[in-house]
């Protein structure tokens, strides 16, 4: 892909155990500085890594994403207290390779990821559900037998309504899949594409604000180039919706977030000779493209949004400093898109961040992986602003 109660606790306790930059922001910005918090890892020469984070208190969140074995990827997961971060015990579906690309929580007591395992011939969709205290592997239904489902993200608004999506093959390209969650079921649903017959379409991020409104980003294959995709749900049926793309060269949209039917962020990547840094807004009506900023004149790769307001988005991925992989953040304070300095633990080695989650306008937390020179760690990002000045005199219109 952080958090914790306050920002005396942020910047106290877990200051003597993380590794901090300072980030260069604008005067009355929201967030302004990131701290690495400490994290689990499965095997101590193995690969781990987390793709996705969802929190629901500045004390509640889960991080997942899959750790090497030695054989086989596995099902990974880790819980945030409000003080550490902690490994849970996961279930896989099989015994061969298993990965968790996605996970959402409505609270303490109630979580689903999703994501997909090694099924012998063919990959499988896959879901898991946290019930407070053990994960349990649910039922998912693939819309493509005998070829490759994934389930890419998923999105929930209460413990009886969450919308999944991914993609399948359907023996001649790779297709849209989507599928909602009643309480009990997985069950498929109609789910078009934006480019075809016979041309690549996938989902790779879905929001949802209430059961009648769900939006989901992607990407397609138009014959020449990928080109942005978006769908909203209300309720019975996706509809697709215009999105805009960047030249004529290939665009990806990896994340998205909604906070309203009125306000959306989608975000990702396109391509003008290096990867450049892509946002677009959706105001209730239309997509539009929004200025972001890049570090360098080298390839800038966005994974991932998470909003909590309309004046605070932030969005995490990875830039390429000519040798490896850095760390990257930019937020949004509802008018433009700032640059933040953040930490890399693995030196001149890849580090990354895939997935983000706010619980404030001042409170977020990133979740990726960096490389400590013999194998792929887990990594975890305060990211906080100081909170407003309580004793600043009110202005009066």
């Amino acid at each position: 892909m952080r958090i914790l109660k306050t920002r005396a606790v942020v910047t106290g306790a877990l200051a003597a155990l993380a590794v901090s930059a300072v980030m260069v922001v604008p005067t009355g910005a929201a967030i302004d500085s990131a701290v690495v918090v400490p994290t689990p890892n499965t095997a101590a020469d193995q690969g781990n890594y987390l793709e996705s984070v969802s929190c629901v208190s500045a004390s509640f969140c889960v991080a997942v994403g899959t750790y090497s074995n030695g054989v086989d990827d596995q099902n990974l997961a880790l819980v945030w207290n409000g003080s550490t971060w902690a490994s849970q015990t996961t279930p896989n579906v099989w015994i061969q390779s298993n990965k968790l690309y996605g996970v959402s929580c409505v609270s303490a007591s109630f979580c689903v990821a999703v994501g997909r395992f090694d099924a012998g011939s063919n990959f499988e969709t896959s879901a898991l559900h946290w019930d407070g205290s053990v994960w349990t592997v649910e039922t998912t239904p693939n819309a493509f037998a005998g070829n490759d489902n994934f389930l890419r993200a998923v999105s929930c608004v209460s413990t009886s309504y969450c919308l999944a999506v991914g993609n399948g093959y359907d023996g001649a390209s790779d297709q849209n899949l989507s599928m909602v969650w009643n309480g009990s079921d997985w069950t498929l649903q109609a789910t078009p594409n934006s480019f075809g017959p016979g041309q690549d379409n996938g989902l790779y991020d879905v929001s949802c604000v209430s059961t009648s409104f769900c939006v989901a980003a992607g990407d397609g294959y138009d014959g020449t180039a990928r080109r942005t995709t978006a769908m909203v749900w209300n309720g019975s049926t996706w509809m697709l919706q215009s999105t805009p793309n960047v030249g004529a060269g290939s665009n990806y949209l990896n994340g998205l977030s909604c906070v309203s039917t009125s306000f959306c962020v989608a975000v990702g990547e396109a391509m003008s000779g290096d990867y450049r840094t892509l946002a677009m807004v959706w105001d209730g009506s239309t997509w539009t493209l929004q200025s972001t900023p890049n570090v360098g004149t080298a390839s800038n790769y966005v994974n991932h949004v998470s909003c909590h307001s309309t004046s605070l988005c932030v969005m995490v991925g990875e830039y390429a400093d000519g040798s490896s992989g850095q760390t990257m953040a930019v937020a949004w304070d509802g008018s433009a898109w700032t640059l933040l300095a953040t930490p890399n633990p693995g030196a001149g080695l890849e580090n990354s961040l895939d997935a983000a989650a706010c619980v404030s306008d001042r409170q977020c937390v990133a979740v990726g992986y960096f490389e400590n020179g013999t194998a792929a760690r887990t990594l975890a990002m305060a990211l906080t602003g100081p909170e407003p000045d309580a004793g600043a005199p009110a202005t009066i219109a």
